[in-house]
């Protein structure tokens, strides 16, 4: 090997050489890194039995979300009323059930799912907080669902509804309104307050 190298040093340190040693050796790094490349979460929980079996797609015209069946909330409350475009069915404990049943890692993923899902909820008014001169952030407790411990809140603007400064503390609401996002509450976007205002 060294007399190799003593009588090709000339063309074996010049830019050809060390391009052919380069490119060789990309190609082998690449070649052994692809061979012993590590399973992914994302790629050992696909192998799973319980998300092998064949899901069925249930389309929600109102999102135009296309809902997997690994999501056995979401699926329940649309089977329930698939004629309602609000999903009274799909609770907020059962959400959280749903949410808290994947590993941790995983639960960020699931909670983005539910964004945007429309949803048809009573509950008792718990606080009522002036944001500016026009809307206020309504924080109340699910009435039907006492699996689920934590408030669910929305903003509403006084204008459209003048009577929320009447409100007191247990007063019953039915709101309707989209999930706008989920963290140790239910924030939901577009409401509108169905009953409970005289």
């Amino acid at each position: 090997m060294i007399m190799w190298l003593s009588h090709n040093k000339d063309w074996f340190f010049s830019g050809l050489g060390v391009t052919a040693i380069v490119l060789l050796g990309s190609f082998l790094v690449k070649f052994i890194l692809r061979i012993f490349k590590p399973k992914t979460v994302a790629t050992a929980q696909a192998n799973t039995p319980s998300t092998v079996s064949q899901t069925t797609i249930i389309p929600l015209s109102i999102t135009q979300k296309a809902i997997d069946t690994s999501f056995p909330a979401l699926t329940s409350a649309i089977n329930s009323n698939p004629t309602n475009a609000f999903l009274s069915a799909l609770t907020p404990a059962k959400i959280v059930e749903d949410i808290e049943s994947v590993p941790l890692f995983l639960q960020d993923e699931r909670k983005k799912h539910y964004v945007d899902i429309p949803v048809k909820w009573k509950g008792s008014v718990f606080s009522i907080s002036p944001l500016d001169s026009l809307n206020c952030r309504i924080s109340f407790f699910p009435k039907e669902d006492s699996g689920y411990p934590r408030h669910v809140i929305f903003n509403i603007s006084y204008n459209d509804y003048p009577a929320i400064k009447l409100l007191r503390k247990d007063s019953i609401l039915i709101i309707e309104g989209q999930i706008a996002s989920i963290d140790l509450c239910i924030n939901l976007k577009n409401v509108r307050i169905v009953e409970g205002l005289t």
